[in-house]
């Protein structure tokens, strides 16, 4: 009987063709990102304050206050999840037009792995 296999390799357990592939599992990716960045308050405005202590003598304290810096960055930026949304629908245009590499990267696998994330929190603290 002959085969298509090159000689010796029909049995070959290392061969691409041999081998085993492993069972697919549902899992949870979880991925924690930061960025910082500098962010325009629109609310921001400076707090000055005046105390009596308890000697008669005053404190002083001044410090800038800000508005909601989780609004103020939605009315500028993208959030991580929309920033992906919106790099997928550029690539799956690029696929679209018949590209399938840029830069050495493989466009299609790339659409993958941007696709489908969710966001389990989004917060905007000062830092």
């Amino acid at each position: 009987m002959k085969d298509n296999y090159p000689p010796g390799a029909a049995n070959d357990p290392n061969a691409p063709y041999n081998e085993v592939r492993g069972a697919e599992i549902d899992v949870l990716v979880r991925s924690v990102m930061v960025k910082g960045m500098v962010l325009e308050s629109s609310d921001a405005h400076l707090v000055d304050e005046w105390e009596v202590d308890c000697d008669g003598g005053y404190t002083h304290e001044q410090y800038m206050e800000h508005g909601d810096l989780k609004e103020d960055y939605l009315n500028e930026w993208r959030t991580l999840r929309q920033a992906l949304e919106a790099c997928c629908k550029v690539l799956q245009q690029l696929v679209n037009d018949g590209q399938r590499s840029y830069a050495g990267v493989y466009i299609p696998k790339l659409l993958e792995e941007c696709s489908d994330w969710d966001d389990d929190e989004f917060s905007v603290e000062e830092e």
